[in-house]
């Protein structure tokens, strides 16, 4: 059986202007602030993952005014 991955294609943001005004599960706490350098660190290192894995990764421009 091949187990090869199939490389895909992914489009993502920088978090740049990430934040937790409402919320809607139990991890989000808009009276707890985003660490912002942690979140560029995790959201650098999942792109990286999936650039060395063979994925595609296309990236948005962030704006602060979406979420």
């Amino acid at each position: 059986m091949n187990r090869d991955a199939t490389p895909r294609r992914y489009l993502m943001c920088a978090p740049t202007h990430f934040r937790v005004t409402y919320s809607i599960n139990p991890w989000m706490d808009p009276s707890k602030p985003v660490d912002l350098p942690l979140a560029q660190t995790q959201w650098e290192d999942l792109r990286d993952r999936y650039r060395s894995l063979g994925h595609t990764v296309e990236l948005l421009t962030p704006r602060p005014d979406l979420p």
